[in-house]
């Protein structure tokens, strides 16, 4: 599915004399609801919601609020409308439901709404996902007549089913290659790939031009086909509407992942990026910690090894996570790396801070190596040192305060009682701020 942003964003503009402002976040192919935010510019006064459906399908909102219905109504308004997120039901009611129950919205004079929504928590039952996986595996949903020969379906028919993303990176160029000169060294025959995974009957047809199948598995293999001149056909596997009826849509990822799970002997395995996403999607759908023990369970079946799983994925998760709520509170982290518009702010602070008796330098939260602070200091000549601070991460930012616990001890050992030239050291530590407007949504 789709969709021209820009045209439904001036269509928005056009007919709605209280909105002045639109954005828009660029849907995905495959998405069954989305988040939607309404911001009063006058007053910064706002309304969150949710839509089963999709974007320029006549849906405006569902707040009983009589001011905002006012609001809304009035061609002197100002107010900017935003489509923030896209996703399962499930997962943007959950979304919609923590963002309000955050600030309260409720009980909030900042917001419209008079609730604060609705949560729907979606579950992995991993023991059934296994199940399905290896029903795929052993042929059991294969596509194939009465002596077990393929019955293949068209290749534009398949490459332009929606599809159900499980990799971080849906499409890998190498592997499209790979996979469209193999074939069309088989001149256009596809019996050596892997059949292309269909749930039957998953998608509502109003949504998707009367379209209700999903792709659930084998973007790169569908891609390499579609572009092999000579291939016609490529054989599918169907999984029957009673079987996944009953599957959220966090259990159809899982089952793509592990049709995709790391062997010993790598071919073209999950990516720790991957694991990630994983975790992020079943955050988004269950508001679970990215170091539960059903992340841990489904990693670690998936091919990744402990060490991964502890000292990668879910520190990655974790700040992904952070990251997320972050941006739906319509707050970005800092970037104050070298390629960064932001690095000129940190470098001015750091000369505004150097005088005769002052030097001054920049480090990361992150890594801080006091022996070269001070050494710096030392060679400067000046009895005293700021130490300019700035965030490399969220987790960075909230581990702060311990972090500068352990390094006062080293400020005590190398400052306290000492002198240059004659005069008493000092030392302060100056933080960069580490947060900004997201200018985007703001």
């Amino acid at each position: 599915m789709k969709q021209n942003v820009e045209a439904i964003k001036e269509k928005i503009l056009k007919k709605v004399p209280s909105i002045k402002e639109v954005f828009i976040a660029e849907p995905p192919s495959h998405y069954e609801a989305f988040l939607y935010k309404y911001t009063d510019l006058d007053t910064n006064k706002k309304y969150l919601g949710m839509h089963e459906g999709y974007l320029g399908d006549g849906y405006w909102n569902s707040s009983e609020s009589a001011e905002f219905k006012k609001i809304c109504s009035e061609s002197t308004s100002n107010i900017r409308y935003e489509i923030l997120e896209y996703g399962d039901v499930d997962e943007i009611k959950t979304r919609e439901h923590d963002i309000l129950t955050k600030v309260d919205a409720k009980n909030s004079d900042d917001w419209y709404n008079m609730n604060n929504g609705i949560v729907k928590k979606q579950s992995l039952r991993l023991d059934l996902v296994k199940s399905i996986v290896g029903k795929i595996l052993a042929g059991e949903f294969d596509v194939v007549d009465d002596s077990g020969r393929w019955i293949k379906e068209d290749k534009v028919k398949i490459y332009n089913l929606p599809r159900l993303q499980v990799r971080v990176n849906q499409i890998i160029s190498d592997t499209v290659r790979y996979v469209t000169e193999r074939v069309e060294e088989a001149h256009g025959n596809t019996d050596l790939c892997t059949p292309i995974l269909i749930y039957e009957n998953r998608l509502k047809a109003k949504l998707y031009n009367g379209e209700t199948d999903l792709l659930g598995d084998g973007n790169n293999t569908i891609e390499g086909v579609y572009k092999a001149p000579h291939a016609v056909e490529i054989q599918i596997a169907k999984i029957p509407y009673e079987v996944h009826k009953d599957l959220s849509n966090l259990e159809l990822r899982a089952i793509g992942g592990l049709l995709n799970k790391r062997d010993v002997f790598i071919k073209e395995p999950l990516t720790l990026e991957d694991g990630v996403k994983y975790i992020m999607n079943v955050y988004l759908a269950t508001g679970k910690p990215a170091d539960c023990p059903e992340n841990y369970e489904w990693l670690e079946e998936a091919g990744f090894t402990s060490n991964q799983i502890k000292k990668t994925i879910f520190p990655k998760g974790k700040e992904a996570i952070k990251q997320k709520n972050l941006e739906l509170a319509n707050k970005v982290l800092i970037d104050y790396s070298s390629d960064s518009p932001h690095y000129s702010k940190l470098e001015d602070k750091v000369e505004s801070l150097r005088d005769s008796e002052t030097h001054a330098v920049s480090v990361t939260s992150a890594n801080i190596r006091m022996d070269r602070v001070m050494t710096k200091l030392r060679r400067s000549g000046k009895p005293n040192i700021k130490v300019v601070v700035h965030h490399p991460s969220i987790t960075a930012a909230d581990e702060w305060n311990t972090i500068k616990a352990l390094h006062d001890e080293d400020v005590d050992f190398w400052i306290r009682d000492k002198k240059i030239n004659g005069v008493n050291m000092g030392f302060e530590w100056v933080v960069m701020p580490h947060l900004i407007d997201n200018k985007l949504v703001n």
